[in-house]
């Protein structure tokens, strides 16, 4: 909830009901979640930026300073000959598309229904790992804000797989999520088995405040 509305952002195409690239979040709120009320879209693609090809899914907090933030993934086709040039080699996963971590602030914090978002063109996160062989690399979620129990670092797990063993979930740390040179990688949580799903026991722990 912020300033008295709760929000919910969504994925979704506005010009269709199967799956396609040009994904935007669409947004509504609600001061009891049962009565809705739609909103223009949060966020849409960009032409000639990372997320030229869609905005993939994330997540919604609200900053240490009290400011709500949008985390998400940008995606750019790699045909698409105006959006920007591919990750160097080592962490080109070597995919129909180009995927890139980024952010949203609100233009109005002072609004209650944060009708109005600005991306910001500069990645929180611009690319993957390197040399891990990575299925993809997506859809930022926060499990964990910062506190003394964790050094005062926000958590951040990211979608992922490698290729031939199965899912993955890379860990990510932060002392501030908007500035890019404090992120760090930070292993991960799981690996699923190719044939069961069922996770790795040797994969990292996060420990119990996660």
């Amino acid at each position: 909830m912020y300033k008295g509305q709760y929000h919910l952002f969504y994925q979704h195409l506005p010009e269709g009901c199967e799956w396609a690239f040009g994904l935007v979040w669409g947004h509504a709120v609600s001061a009891d979640l049962i009565h809705w009320e739609h909103l223009p879209h949060a966020m849409v693609p960009t032409a000639k930026s990372l997320d030229a090809d869609g905005c993939f899914s994330g997540c919604a907090t609200v900053d240490t300073d009290g400011t709500p933030i949008l985390l998400y993934t940008g995606v750019r086709l790699r045909t698409n000959v105006d959006a920007q040039p591919p990750p160097p080699p080592e962490c080109d996963l070597n995919l129909p598309f180009i995927e890139s971590q980024l952010y949203a602030l609100p233009a109005d914090p002072d609004d209650p229904l944060l009708v109005d978002w600005v991306k910001e063109a500069a990645p929180f996160i611009g690319v993957p790992p390197p040399n891990m062989n990575l299925t993809g690399w997506r859809d930022p979620f926060v499990v964990e804000r910062p506190c003394s129990a964790n050094d005062y670092e926000w958590v951040v797990l990211m979608g992922s797989g490698i290729k031939e063993v199965g899912g993955a979930t890379i860990v990510y740390r932060t002392r501030s999520l908007k500035h890019k040179d404090s992120w760090r990688y930070d292993g991960l949580l799981c690996v699923g088995d190719g044939d069961t799903g069922a996770p790795d026991s040797g994969a990292q722990a996060l420990g119990p405040n996660v």
